[in-house]
């Protein structure tokens, strides 16, 4: 199993390596975009994930806003962060993974939402989650609706 997961702010870092686990433990390779790898070194992700960062590409980005005048600059930013977080990981990302050989797409935050929509373009039948679905369970984990456990 081949999994993709964007995360692209920083405060659901804990869900993220405990969702990244869970796959490691079922034989998954998960290869993790991050805006900064920097902001996840305390996240202390298993070694077999794969983090790509886009801290140089949207630096660029932010270099480029510095002739705004600076009340001005944040608030763009702010509204255009997306875009530029979906463009930075387009070039960076998505020339470089093989979306053929993916199994899930996983999002870690809600600021993946726009680079999900672009992946979703491209393979219409990729499963998309917000959390480790109960697909990638084994079967002892599963059980059939309307069964509550005591």
């Amino acid at each position: 199993m081949r999994v993709l997961c964007l995360a692209f702010g920083t405060y659901r870092t804990r869900a993220v390596r405990v969702y990244t686990d869970r796959l490691l433990e079922r034989g998954a390779r998960v290869h993790l975009v991050v805006t900064d790898p920097a902001d996840w070194a305390e996240a202390e992700l298993d070694p077999a994930v794969r983090v790509h960062g886009l801290a140089p590409l949207l630096a660029r980005h932010r270099a480029a806003a510095q002739w705004l005048p600076a009340r001005f600059a944040d608030r763009a930013y702010r509204r255009a962060e997306p875009l530029l977080l979906w463009r930075a990981a387009r070039r960076r990302v998505l020339g470089a993974v093989d979306f053929d050989a993916l199994d899930l797409l996983l999002l870690g935050d809600a600021h993946a939402a726009p680079l999900a929509w672009e992946v979703r373009r491209r393979r219409p039948d990729l499963p998309i989650a917000v959390h480790v679905p109960a697909a990638a369970a084994t079967p002892a984990d599963r059980r059939p609706q309307g069964e509550l456990r005591a």
